[in-house]
Parts: structure tokens; C-alpha cells; sequence
């Protein structure tokens, strides 16, 4: 599936992946969910 996770936004990507250790540090209080100002990589948009 990492084939599948270059390609889609972050948002998709973390839903697609289900559980993706670098989301969850970004946000431990809401791991189910990413916030719209940092994609994938961590790096804000």
C-alpha cells in the first residue's frame, strides 16, 4: 500500500493507512485525526 500513500493527500493518506506512527505524534490527543495546516510529512502547509 506505500504505492498508494505517495500519492493521496495527507489526510487520505492517514485514513487509508489506518494507523501511522508520525500522524499520531502529531496529534496524540486526536489520533483518529490530522490537522488541515500539516500534511503527511509533518511539514505545514
Amino acid at each position: 500500500m506505500w504505492g498508494v500513500n505517495h500519492i493521496v493527500s495527507g489526510r487520505l493518506r492517514y485514513r487509508i493507512d489506518g494507523l501511522d506512527a508520525r500522524e499520531m505524534l502529531l496529534d496524540p490527543e486526536r489520533p483518529g485525526r490530522v490537522g488541515p495546516e500539516v500534511d503527511a510529512s509533518g511539514r505545514p502547509r
